[in-house]
């Protein structure tokens, strides 16, 4: 579910909760017995796309920023780098 909702904007916890007809919170616990987070796994999924984005297309990195739902080129930078090591 995160990959489409990503790419649509709605990758909020909320969002996704509401797709799968569960409250936040009932998702949080769900996700945290399993070890994992919400956070965790949207930031998993971002990696993917982003890769694929900068493999696959000609994207400026701006506007694979914009498609990940990150506020801003600098925000998506950073988070690129602190996943990757590479800016």
């Amino acid at each position: 579910l995160l990959r489409p909702a990503l790419l649509a904007g709605r990758c909020g916890v909320d969002a996704i909760a509401d797709e799968l007809a569960v409250h936040p919170r009932t998702l949080s616990r769900r996700l945290a017995a399993a070890g994992v987070t919400f956070e965790a796994l949207r930031d998993e999924v971002r990696l993917a796309v982003a890769c694929e984005l900068l493999e696959l297309t000609n994207l400026p990195v701006g506007a694979i920023g914009d498609a990940l739902s990150y506020a801003s080129h600098s925000v998506f930078v950073h988070a690129f780098k602190r996943w990757t090591g590479v800016p």
